[in-house]
């Protein structure tokens, strides 16, 4: 009889165990459904994707030691080519030998960072690479004289290869220089210093036209082209503020708000700006009013990622 009794209470403990571990299952299965319709609603990734979802992925690359800078730039080209690379594996081979590389070889390696940058979209893994390369002088004073190349040619040519000028110029100024370089002098970053310089450019010739009038743009041709000259110049500020965003106001306040008093002086001047233009101006007025208050957060920006055409 005692011995029936027992096996009846283990009878019973066991079924409790089972429907305990049946529950919890069941609660983790729903708790895990509900997770995924939320983050489905926030446009976020789900917990749960297809199998087709999950065989995308980037073509996988094997390890390889860098020689020489050849074959650094080759395993670049790599993540032109959708190749999954990042700069975990070009890291090693900069720090190692960066202070062994010649004139020549910064030159083409600058070339290959803006082409990889401005061409296929790869701004933050370059910018992270341009981070490791900055205490080298030579790098500086390369990678300076082709940005400043390139920047002249999208206000100059409007060459559509270039759209990417202010989303790289905005992420390089916002990017986490060492404190030895963070700074836009020549002693420090000379990189800082001729994105900046042409930033003001850009605000030069938007401020000269201020005062101009509707009379002057119907009867001077060279006014109108000109003019051309600072829609351009506007349209570069505003993409270039979209992307740099709050983290552009407290690397660089000053220049900011140089930016804030050109936008002001378009949205009150008599210059033929169209409509869609003003509210470009006008969105972006607003943007800097709350990116320079306290505990404001910085939005991710379209056009850190893919090049975009708001105007």
């Amino acid at each position: 009889m005692a011995d029936f009794a027992s096996n009846y209470i283990q009878s019973i403990s066991d079924s409790q165990t089972e429907r305990k571990s049946r529950n919890s299952a069941s609660e983790f299965e729903r708790g895990r459904r509900i997770l995924s319709q939320i983050q489905a609603t926030l446009g976020g990734k789900t917990t749960t994707q297809s199998a087709a979802q999950c065989s995308i992925r980037k073509k996988p690359v094997g390890d390889s030691t860098l020689t020489n800078v050849d074959e650094m730039i080759a395993k670049l080209k790599l993540a032109d080519e959708d190749v999954e690379i990042t700069a975990k594996d070009i890291r090693p081979y900069l720090m190692k030998y960066g202070r062994t590389f010649t004139v020549e070889d910064f030159e083409r390696i600058a070339d290959s960072f803006c082409y990889s940058a401005l061409t296929f979209m790869n701004i933050h893994f370059i910018v992270e690479l341009c981070v490791i390369l900055i205490k080298y002088k030579d790098f500086q004073f390369e990678m300076s004289m082709k940005l400043d190349e390139h920047i002249s040619n999208f206000i100059i040519k409007s060459d559509p290869k270039l759209d990417a000028i202010p989303a790289l110029m905005a992420n390089l100024l916002t990017a986490k220089w060492p404190r030895p370089y963070n700074k836009a002098i020549f002693d420090s970053n000379n990189i800082l210093v001729t994105i900046i310089s042409s930033i003001m450019g850009w605000i030069m010739v938007i401020k000269d036209h201020f005062l101009k009038s509707q009379d002057e743009f119907d009867e001077n041709s060279n006014a109108v082209e000109n003019f051309d000259m600072v829609i351009k110049c506007g349209k570069a500020l505003c993409e270039l503020c979209n992307t740099g965003q709050r983290g552009l106001w407290m690397n660089f306040p000053n220049l900011l708000d140089d930016v804030f008093e050109t936008v002001q002086g378009l949205l009150i001047s008599e210059l033929p700006i169209s409509k869609s233009m003003r509210k470009s101006f006008l969105q972006l007025y607003v943007s800097i009013l709350k990116w320079t208050t306290a505990n404001t957060r910085t939005m991710i920006s379209v056009s850190t990622q893919t090049l975009t055409k708001p105007f």
